[in-house]
Parts: structure tokens; sequence; C-alpha cells
């Protein structure tokens, strides 16, 4: 009889999936034009000067009212798309990149359920943005962060992005900028003392700035269910347990797989945690 580790198997998917996809650069790397220059600078300042050190302090941004066009509609269902200027500081603005300034959102409705009787769930890019938004909404909302980490740190500097980085790129930025010159090669980097771990450690602070552990918990932390899987490439347990210990009341499932395989094996539970989350509002 031979004995399988499936656990050990979801993890090496994840990792086949990862040299396929970022090491063989079938895909452009992360950052791979760089910090972005003086905008990062002022980036960082500023979300450190409105950063809260008290959970009581007012987050939540303004309500927004985007502009709406349909996308398509049938007997049944309508999409509709929206788009609203960027909810941050205008102070922020500025450090933005053009394409940022303006957020979208697309709404699909059934014509077969009134108003008042629906529910609405928001998909987000990304479980950590889920959770951001879970956690300055102003009033309780249910929260299911999927696969999520505790920071953006985690699966850059941890996890399997980190072969999906342009680390060569971001050391000769930190170069150039160190020296006040337009580019540097790769050599002239290395002869700048701009090592590696340097710049491995600038991501580290940069990406900090996402730490949900560090935003206010959320207003009814009971409908918050974080979803973990059990051997994750890219986002390790202690990063989801992180999250739970932040915000007390809340809730960890886990299901059997890696970041890969879960995506491909566990709707229904991913499905079951919505409907819960729901259910406790």
């Amino acid at each position: 009889m031979v004995s399988v580790n499936l656990g050990l198997v979801h993890y090496v998917l994840d990792h086949i999936y990862g040299t396929v996809l970022h090491r063989t650069k079938l895909g452009t790397p992360f950052f791979s034009k760089g910090w972005g220059g003086t905008r990062l600078v002022l980036l960082e300042r500023m979300v450190k000067q409105l950063f809260p050190e008290a959970p009581s302090q007012n987050w939540p941004p303004t309500a927004v009212q985007p502009i709406w066009k349909t996308v398509w509609e049938t007997k049944n269902s309508s999409l509709r798309e929206g788009v609203f200027r960027t909810t941050c500081d205008e102070r922020l603005i500025d450090a933005l990149p053009p394409e940022s300034h303006n957020a979208r959102v697309a709404f699909l409705t059934p014509k077969s359920v009134s108003p008042e009787k629906m529910a609405c769930v928001v998909h987000l890019a990304g479980g950590v943005h889920a959770a951001m938004v879970g956690s300055l909404h102003p009033t309780p909302i249910a929260t299911l962060p999927f696969l999520a980490p505790h920071s953006a740190v985690v699966p850059f500097c941890e996890g399997l992005y980190r072969h999906a980085t342009a680390w060569d790129a971001l050391m000769e930025d930190a170069a150039a900028l160190a020296q006040d010159a337009t580019s540097l090669t790769e050599d002239a980097a290395q002869k700048s003392g701009i090592t590696i771990e340097q710049v491995k450690d600038r991501l580290r602070s940069v990406l900090s700035l996402t730490d949900v552990t560090r935003f206010p918990v959320p207003k009814k932390p009971q409908a918050v269910i974080f979803v973990g899987a059990t051997d994750d490439g890219y986002i390790p347990r202690h990063s989801v347990m992180q999250l739970q210990k932040a915000w007390p009341g809340s809730e960890v499932r886990w299901v059997t797989g890696g970041h890969v395989s879960s995506f491909l094996l566990h709707n229904d539970s991913f499905r079951k945690a919505i409907v819960d989350g729901l259910d406790r509002l």
C-alpha cells in the first residue's frame, strides 16, 4: 500500500503552479518598473500621517455616488457598471497613479427579488481587500476573507509571490535613487552598496501599510468568517490566525488544500461561509 500525504500534494501543486506562472516569466513580474519614485515617498508619508493610532478614530469614507450605465439586461437580471472617485483623502490622490484615481464597480441584480428582500454580496479582487472594507464600513456587514493574509507582506516576502517579484529592478531603482541617477545596470547597483536584503526590508516596510491588524475591528466581528487553506503555498497559517487574533469574535474555518486546489475544490465551503456570515447579521 502506498501512503500519500495529501497536504504535501496540495502544497506541491501550489509550487508547480507558481513555477510555471512566475519563475518562467510568463507574466510581467511585480514591481518591474521599480519603486515609483517620489510618489511612493509621498504615499508612505501621507499614510503614516493618516493611519489611526486608536480604533475610535473615524476612518470610513463618505458615501459615494457612482455614475451608472447598463452593460446588459435580460428579462431575469441586469448588469450595471458604476464609476466613482477613489474614496481616499484628497492629499493621497496625487501619490496614486492615474489608473487609481477612479474606482469601478459592477452590480448584478436579479429581477425576481424585491430590493428590501435582497442581500448584497460584494466581491473584491483579494481577501485582504475584503478585510479592509469590512473593517472600515460604518455599519455591521458580513465579511468573508477567503485565503487571505493579514498583510501583503506575507505573499510577496514569504509566499510564492516572492518568485514573481522583480527584485533586480527594485535593487537597481533603489541604487539610482540613492545616487540621484536616472538608471543603473545591475552591476552598478551591486557596486553602490545596495543589497538584496535591504531591498526586501524596504518592500516589507512599504507593504506593511496594508497590515489589516492595524485597522479598526469591524462593527460586528461575529459576522466575520475567515476561510484558510491547510497547505497554502501563498498564505501561511500563522497569517490567517493573526487576523482572528486582531478581531476577537471572528471565526476561522479551514479547508484541506493549497491556494490553487482550494479554489477548484471547495467552492461549496466558500458559499456556505457567505450564507452563514449573512445569517449572523
